[in-house]
């Protein structure tokens, strides 16, 4: 889990980098949807290691990212 949770993230930061540096912004819904998949990664991974309040605030972050991707995607 912590391996997906580090090359999820990984992904994301190189995403993140080379869309700042080409200046493209039309995906980034698609960046929120790979963010939404970090902090899902990590709210599984603090639930496994019995930090509920911290899996919870990382499942709600998730919904909220997840929610506004998917708006912006059917917009």
């Amino acid at each position: 889990m912590r391996i997906m949770r580090g090359v999820a993230f990984v992904f994301v930061v190189l995403v993140v980098t080379w869309a700042f540096i080409t200046g493209i912004n039309s995906f980034s819904p698609f960046m929120l949807l790979l963010v939404g998949a970090v902090l899902l990664i990590a709210g599984l991974l603090d639930l496994k290691l019995k930090r509920k309040i911290n899996a919870i605030i990382s499942f709600t972050a998730t919904a909220i990212v997840l929610s506004a991707s998917t708006y912006i995607i059917l917009t």
